[in-house]
């Protein structure tokens, strides 16, 4: 063997034994493959889901939800009450949660006016209550755009009523004092759950089923079987006179510490 080959093979000994070394030192370091480390690996169907990590979920069938109207009504005060009815049309699917936005005049992506969060049941019809919103521009078209990644869908899996029943509903005007106007009456809890939380909401209008105003009352913990009267305060006097009334009442299945079955384990509706 020849100087140079010499040569030659100890310059490929040093560096496969570099090369092995490295090896070695890359594998004991080498972070442990897991379901959050942002890499499609270990056989996963997809990123962080699929193999041997969780299920992946399936992308999911769903129809958008709906902005079926937008009302305004002038508050009294400088601002408006704004009123807008969503609705899903999907028979399975709620949603947990869904973001919206409000504009006046110009959509762009910074242009609203105002942002908000809700929820809604399947098949459900409902209204969102703005109150004290104040137009950039007066006059301008309002537009309500919701946000289609923000929303939670949930499938329903044993959907309830929530069994909450408006009784004895009054409208009345106050003639003494500071002029104003209440929506009042009693809501029972026919349900077999404890409710934390629970909206009513009233919505006034006048003879041409124009809206005169909107507000509502948050009631705080109302248990199965109990009932309470509501009291929602309209503190202004309305230029139109009011010739009807409706009154819609929430409360959210979907949150967990929201309601309490009265026996047995709480109800698991949503999957």
């Amino acid at each position: 063997m020849t100087t140079s080959q010499k040569r030659i093979n100890i310059i490929l000994f040093y560096i496969l034994s570099i090369i092995a070394f490295a090896g070695v030192i890359y594998f004991m370091t080498k972070p442990e493959m897991t379901c959050t480390d942002g890499i499609k690996n270990q056989g996963e169907e997809k990123t962080d889901c699929g193999g041997p990590c969780n299920v992946c979920k399936k992308k999911l069938k769903v129809q958008k939800l709906q902005v079926k109207s937008i009302e305004r009504a002038d508050d009294g005060k400088g601002s408006e009450d704004i009123l807008i009815r969503i609705y899903n049309p999907n028979e399975e699917y709620g949603a947990k949660s869904f973001k919206y936005k409000i504009y006046d005049g110009k959509v762009s992506k910074d242009s609203y006016n105002y942002r908000g969060e809700s929820f809604i049941l399947p098949k459900e019809s409902k209204y969102i209550i703005v109150n004290k919103y104040i137009a950039k521009s007066k006059g301008e078209k309002i537009t309500v755009l919701i946000n289609d990644e923000s929303i939670d869908w949930r499938k329903i899996t044993k959907l309830k009523d929530p069994n909450l029943v408006i009784y004895n509903d009054k409208y009345s005007m106050e003639t003494s004092g500071s002029a104003y106007s209440d929506l009042t009456g009693l809501l029972v809890n026919k349900s077999t759950v404890d409710y934390e939380l629970i909206k009513i909401k009233g919505i006034l209008r006048n003879s041409k089923e124009e809206l005169v105003s909107a507000s509502y009352q948050v009631m705080n913990t109302l248990p199965s079987g109990d009932k309470r009267e509501f009291h929602i305060i309209f503190p202004i006097k309305f230029s139109d006179k009011v010739a009807t009334k409706e009154i819609e009442v929430e409360t959210n299945i979907f949150d967990s510490e929201n309601y309490l079955k009265t026996s047995g384990q709480q109800d698991k509706w949503d999957q």
